[in-house]
């Protein structure tokens, strides 16, 4: 999807990790897994955003680099600063937001 919007591989690499870690964000965490993602690009951004039926707010903790899980949103935060939440009635939605290109990046820091 993100290759199709002019993404370069590391915008199709860092669209694969957010889609895989919210998306099992809510496999292991919200009680019903119906969800919804959305895909938006705008001015040379894409923006990745997992709508759930859970009002739980995701946490970011240190990861126990021992454990097995419980690391990907912490990954997710070094490799893309740009994300946050919006809590609504019924649910919440998690997003992420990060350029299409490198030199993108590269001028926006």
């Amino acid at each position: 999807m993100v290759k199709e919007l002019g993404g370069d591989r590391d915008a199709v690499g860092l669209a694969r990790l957010a889609v895989s870690e919210l998306l099992s964000n809510v496999v292991k965490h919200v009680g019903d897994p119906r969800c919804e993602l959305r895909v938006e690009c705008a001015a040379g951004f894409v923006r990745l955003q997992v709508r759930d039926r859970s009002m739980a707010v995701p946490a970011i903790t240190v990861p126990d680099w021992a454990a097995e899980s419980g690391r990907g949103l912490w990954l997710l935060q070094t490799v893309a600063p740009n994300w946050g939440y919006i809590c609504f009635p019924g649910g919440k939605s998690v997003w992420v937001r990060f350029p299409l290109r490198a030199s993108r990046q590269e001028a926006a820091t």
